[in-house]
């Protein structure tokens, strides 16, 4: 399969880029960075689908109880697969060998979980953390040495076809971080970054950068739902600020 539809790389570079471990040819960045953007919103449309490829999902086990409990007919879609992260060997449940047929056979095929009639996810109640962790980005930039955490459209999402064949993604409009967003994001958002940090945990890793960004993200929230502003983006590291 093509890296670019396996999500554990996805995962690899999320771990690398909250921790000071590098991983493989992924490298952790000297400077982290928090855009204001990270406040904004989404919300996906019905028959659109464009992001929804045939991406490798995964689960660990404690994800996979949750999952087998809302979706046991669905059990049976998922194998054993043995995956590495930071050198150490674990196992995981995933769709991969169902992905990888897919995409061998069409290069543009959809996820095997997606509603061709409308557009939704069949699983969405309990679906991967890669899907769930859209559309934060954490943006690499490697002549800096720098990651920016950001909520942003799919690059290129002009161009990628919905579920009419139509172009564009559904996804473009990002609502002002008003206090009803900020309360959503913190209690959508902010777990799946706890979810980080307990994988870091599993592997024996630092977990200083991903607390740091923990501890920023409450601050933060705290000031928006106070009425308060925030810098438009923070170097938390070093307290360099409106770099941009």
């Amino acid at each position: 399969m093509n890296s670019y539809f396996d999500s554990i790389e996805k995962i690899r570079h999320y771990l690398v880029m909250t921790s000071y471990q590098d991983d493989k040819e992924i490298k952790s960045p000297k400077r982290f960075s928090i855009s204001k953007t990270f406040w904004r919103d989404y919300k996906c449309l019905e028959n659109c689908g464009a992001c929804c490829r045939a991406f490798s999902m995964d689960f660990w086990e404690d994800e996979f109880e949750e999952f087998k409990k809302i979706y046991p007919e669905k059990v049976e879609l998922f194998k054993p697969r043995v995956i590495e992260l930071f050198g150490k060997k674990d196992t995981i449940f995933s769709n991969y060998e169902e992905s990888t047929r897919r995409l061998e056979e069409n290069n543009f095929e959809r996820c095997q979980f997606l509603n061709k009639e409308n557009g939704w996810c069949m699983i969405h109640e309990k679906n991967a953390f890669t899907c769930q962790f859209e559309l934060n980005r954490l943006q690499y930039f490697p002549k800096q040495s720098r990651c920016i955490l950001n909520k942003k459209k799919f690059r290129n999402s002009w161009r990628w076809t919905k579920m009419d064949g139509t172009k564009g993604v559904y996804c473009d409009t990002l609502f002002p971080a008003s206090k009803d967003v900020v309360e959503k994001v913190l209690n959508r958002d902010l777990p799946y970054f706890q979810r980080l940090k307990y994988l870091l945990k599993r592997y024996k890793i630092n977990t200083e950068r991903i607390e740091l960004i923990i501890s920023t993200l409450t601050s933060q929230a705290e000031n928006l739902l106070q009425g308060n502003d925030i810098d438009d983006i923070v170097e938390i590291e070093s307290g360099m600020k409106n770099l941009f």
